[in-house]
């Protein structure tokens, strides 16, 4: 978790008394980044592609809603071997190299 400080003005916009302030911002922790080169299974063997894009929130992928979350994200991974895009949940990928 990250902190950002602000100051606020506890008696107005004059700035005669300031207080800091922390915010906390949060850091979205996964398993894969962006980039990474991972590999699953899939009907035709073990499949191999880059995470093109990771979802902590609800999505829609080919008219299906799927479902992801901070604690349960959801990657979607470029085939290195044709066009296809997938989505697929963390404990479905390994990263490779």
């Amino acid at each position: 978790m990250r902190k950002a400080v602000a100051l606020t003005n506890e008696r107005g916009w004059n700035g005669l008394v300031e207080t800091p302030v922390i915010l906390l911002t949060e850091t979205i922790m996964t398993k894969y980044s962006t980039g990474d080169h991972v590999s699953w299974n899939s009907e035709a063997g073990r499949v191999s592609g880059r995470v093109i894009k990771v979802h902590t929130k609800d999505f829609d992928y080919k008219g299906h809603r799927r479902h992801a979350s901070k604690e349960t994200p959801q990657y979607e991974i470029a085939s290195d071997e044709t066009d296809h895009i997938a989505a697929h949940k963390e404990t479905t990928i390994t990263k490779i190299n």
